[in-house]
């Protein structure tokens, strides 16, 4: 938790421009307890390595000073009174815009004390789930109190401001409750730092659910590389048997080999530059292998890679094998040794930290197919990358897809592309799922969340708006069906006797049915 202690100098100048009984000290106090939250705020939903390094915080400059307090008969911003008067609480750096929605970057003055209960050493996650679990456990804080923690600017922003800054996801109140009671008194496989996470996370869900009959508020957070992304729990960062519990049952819709279909969307282009001998289908034969059977394909990979009496579990094989295609599509190499950094710091490529077995990630970069796989993304790869450099792409003098020395990442030019396509892609999706009725709960990157299933007539008129769009034909949603989080029988022993009598009782009544059944048949049959 952070707390404020302002230089006396501060208040005792105030009091001599205003010296009506409190005044000063109240619309000091006002002005601090919002400064408070903002810092709070920004340090909860994210600060970057830089910003710890320079004591920098991101907050709205222009909320502290349009309601921070007003002092004295002219009603006079309490914000424009400190800078008149040289005794700035805080200095901006760097000057954000109510337009754009961006924050101010800004460093407290040495006119103030920060003090920070929480250890600087761990980590932003863990950060977070210490401020919240010291709310949580604090039996005083009412939820709306907990409410205005998280959203202390929600209650003062228009209507059309709170959902450019939010999104509400419909919480299962019945479903999530069955999840942390199951993780308190059922889940002894997790670790207990893990499992206090999970409940801190599923707490404030159930805390905001609470308060907003129903709903829980996310915040939404800038993304360069055009993703949608929430600062704090969200859905997206939750683990899936909570995302499970908090939406309850809804189907979700993947698009199959999101990254890999983008590729291949300029698949044609890049053929016809190449002026092969041979047919596209054999240029590209193991992309579209892999986009037409994936779990053939994954199968064959896992085969070569792993023997028998491998010591990686079937489970984690295709974790791992997941992830190292994920990182050849955005460009890993196949190169096995690593290096240093300028600062001494030793790196392994990606996909030595990702299959960590020698024997087994040679007989992986081995494979057949995945030799011609590589060999073929790499053409894409190339050939993206080029095409947006011909064009002189605005984005390419953007830092962030440049390297440390300053050049050019393919790689993040690559990731950069295929967000923003990620993203605009899914917006086709979610319009043409919502003109058909359907109700969507939730969006995480490549994947959408909706409150009922898609008919096939429908799942297939969604995909064709994706194609056309998009004119990329290898676009294809996936459906999975969530369910409920359902209470464990095995929490309640009385409830688990009373489960048992009901089977035994519906038993009997079937074998009852049967035995009449039978006998009636062979009367008739005498008769």
């Amino acid at each position: 938790m952070l707390e404020i202690t302002v230089n006396p100098i501060v208040l005792e100048t105030l009091k001599q421009h205003f010296p009506k009984a409190n005044s000063a000290k109240n619309s000091l106090d006002k002005y601090i307890k919002l400064l408070t939250a903002q810092l709070r705020a920004s340090e909860m939903y994210g600060r970057s390595a830089w910003m710890h390094s320079k004591g920098f915080y991101s907050i709205s400059v222009y909320k502290q000073r349009n309601r921070g307090s007003q002092i004295g008969s002219q009603k006079i911003r309490l914000q424009n009174w400190l800078e008149d008067n040289n005794l700035e609480i805080f200095e901006v750096s760097i000057l954000g815009t109510n337009m754009s929605k961006k924050l101010s970057v800004v460093k407290l003055t040495e006119l103030v004390t920060l003090k920070n209960t929480v250890t600087v050493f761990k980590s932003q996650m863990e950060q977070e789930t210490d401020n919240l679990k010291e709310l949580l456990d604090d039996q005083k804080i009412s939820n709306k109190q907990f409410f205005e923690h998280l959203y202390p600017e929600i209650e003062t922003e228009s209507e059309t401001d709170v959902n450019a800054l939010f999104d509400f996801v419909p919480i299962d109140m019945t479903s999530l409750r069955n999840y942390i009671e199951w993780l308190q008194k059922e889940s002894i496989y997790i670790e207990t730092r893990k499992k206090l996470q999970y409940l801190t996370q599923a707490d404030t869900i159930l805390r905001v659910a609470q308060h907003t009959d129903g709903f829980y508020i996310q915040r939404k957070k800038d993304s360069s590389f055009g993703r949608h992304y929430y600062s704090g729990t969200s859905v997206q960062n939750v683990n899936k048997e909570l995302r499970r519990a908090m939406l309850g049952h809804c189907w979700e819709y993947d698009i199959r080999s999101s990254v890999f279909a983008w590729k291949m969307g300029f698949a044609k282009e890049c053929y016809q530059s190449l002026k092969l001998s041979e047919s596209f289908e054999k240029t590209f034969s193991v992309t579209l292998n892999y986009l037409s059977d994936k779990k053939e394909f994954m199968s064959t990979v896992r085969y070569y890679t792993f023997k028998e009496d491998s010591n990686v579990s079937r489970e984690l094989q295709e974790i791992l094998l997941k992830r190292a295609l994920t990182a050849i599509s955005f460009g890993a190499r196949d190169k096995t040794h690593g290096w240093r950094q300028l600062n001494g710091d030793w790196i392994n490529p990606a996909l030595v930290r990702i299959i960590e077995n020698q024997d087994e990630r040679i007989r992986f970069l081995s494979c057949p197919f995945m030799k011609k796989f590589i060999s073929e993304q790499n053409l894409l790869d190339k050939y993206i990358y080029q095409s947006c450099k011909n064009l002189k792409c605005d984005f390419l003098n953007s830092e962030d897809v440049r390297t440390f020395s300053g050049s050019l990442s393919k790689s993040k030019v690559i990731a950069y592309l295929y967000q923003h396509a990620e993203s605009q892609v899914m917006d086709v999706a979610q319009a043409a799922i919502e003109s058909r009725g359907g109700k969507v709960l939730a969006r995480i990157h490549d994947a959408i969340i909706l409150q009922r299933r898609l008919g096939v007539d429908n799942k297939y008129e969604v995909q064709e708006a994706m194609c056309s769009a998009t004119d990329n034909k290898y676009w294809h949603l996936t459906a999975k069906e969530l369910e409920q989080f359902n209470r464990p029988y095995s929490l309640d022993k009385v409830e688990i006797d009373a489960h048992q009598e009901r089977i035994r009782q519906e038993e009997l009544r079937a074998r009852g049915k049967k035995k009449s059944g039978v006998i009636s048949k062979i009367f008739d049959w005498m008769s």
